[in-house]
């Protein structure tokens, strides 16, 4: 896993026009949960369906993040978007924690979800084995 303290997104780049240091802040968490994941630009292109250049210039905020590509890129990274847009003014730290602790709890939900499919196919199967096959139907 990254240290994001050494990735501390930075928003003093010379005000031009389009650019918002929010958009920077968005990029920059997406580009670290990118690497969080342990994906590179070009597994992150092929889960987006676009190439790596695109990747890169959105993560650096060379191209303007719509809303659409935030959520696709939330997705291909395993994060809510929401994670990404909240509280914007929290320090690279404290969104490492989150990310951090989004995963942890999507990890344990992924279990309990398996475990409860295991038991009700085990359910399943006992119950069907108990229920008497039908007579045929007489025409």
């Amino acid at each position: 896993m990254q240290n994001f303290s050494d990735s501390a997104v930075t928003t003093d780049r010379p005000a031009q026009l389009g650019v918002h240091p929010l958009g920077e802040v968005v990029a920059g968490r997406l580009r670290a949960a990118r690497k969080d994941a342990g994906l590179t630009l070009q597994d992150m292109a092929v889960r987006c369906k676009t190439t790596a250049q695109t990747i890169q210039r959105l993560e650096t905020y060379n191209m303007t993040l719509s809303i659409d590509w935030v959520e696709k890129m939330a997705k291909a990274v395993g994060v809510e978007p929401h994670l990404l847009l909240a509280d914007l003014d929290a320090p690279p730290q404290v969104f490492a924690q989150r990310l951090r602790k989004a995963r942890e709890e999507a990890a344990v939900l992924r279990a309990r979800a398996e475990a409860f499919v295991a038991s009700l196919d085990q359910f399943l199967q006992i119950t069907a084995e108990e229920v008497a096959p039908c007579p045929p139907a007489s025409s």
